[in-house]
């Protein structure tokens, strides 16, 4: 018989028989969300479907159901500086059990998940062959997430835990109050990418600047990237 105990905040399916479990293995591809998960067709929903068409397991993270407290496990998800060590919680993803020592094909990841899945992939053992970001959160300065990037594809050349290709969706309206404070955002032309397996990939979003804010084209451009993954399969 199988058990499954659905918990709309619940970070992972838990299956109580082992032969079920070898009928339905896990999906090769994994997915963690941004801060605010809430429930309804523009929160738990569009994650939920995103997750389904990516044949990705969906890590639910960021939902203690208060944004100021989302963003305070962003930070404590990050690598303090001297010390080089993040504090994980049980709402940042670095104590989930399907994000820490695992391997998957693809991981995706959106907003503030992307800082939780670069952090679990320098220093909790996630592993995967294609990492993708979409508007990734670096919070440390852009010169050391850019460092961070590059390490992960330095380890996976000398086989540490480490990503073989790194893609990122990114709007250049797609910008938070104080967004670039710890927003990452690329120059589709700069030098550094050059003999780096890193694609950087300029979403063009369906509506002028004005009267749209850049929180707006923030939420926008995840829809538009899943269409554009979709297709693309």
């Amino acid at each position: 018989m199988r058990v499954i105990m659905r918990d709309f905040f619940s970070s992972r399916e838990r299956l109580t028989s082992a032969s079920t479990s070898e009928r339905n293995p896990s999906p090769p591809n994994l997915f963690v969300n941004g801060i605010g998960l809430f429930p309804g067709p523009d929160g738990a929903e569009k994650y939920e479907e995103f997750a389904r068409n990516q044949n990705a397991k969906w890590a639910r993270v960021y939902n203690t159901g208060s944004l100021a407290k989302d963003i305070w496990h962003v930070v404590r998800a990050t690598p303090r500086p001297f010390t080089g060590r993040p504090r994980p919680t049980a709402f940042n993803g670095l104590k989930d059990p399907d994000i820490t020592d695992c391997h998957y094909d693809t991981v995706y990841a959106y907003s503030g998940g992307t800082r939780t899945v670069v952090t679990a992939i320098r220093k909790y053992n996630l592993r995967c062959r294609k990492l993708v970001l979409i508007s990734p959160m670096r919070v440390v300065p852009a010169a050391t997430f850019k460092k961070e990037l590059e390490e992960l594809l330095k380890n996976e050349a000398s086989e540490g835990c480490g990503v073989n290709e790194i893609e990122i969706y990114q709007s250049s309206k797609d910008e938070l109050p104080f967004g670039r404070a710890y927003q990452a955002y690329f120059d589709t032309d700069d030098p550094w990418l050059k003999g780096k397996n890193i694609k950087i990939k300029e979403v063009p979003l369906p509506f002028p600047s004005w009267p749209w804010t850049g929180r707006e084209a923030h939420r926008i451009l995840f829809k538009e990237v899943s269409k554009l993954l979709m297709r693309s399969q």
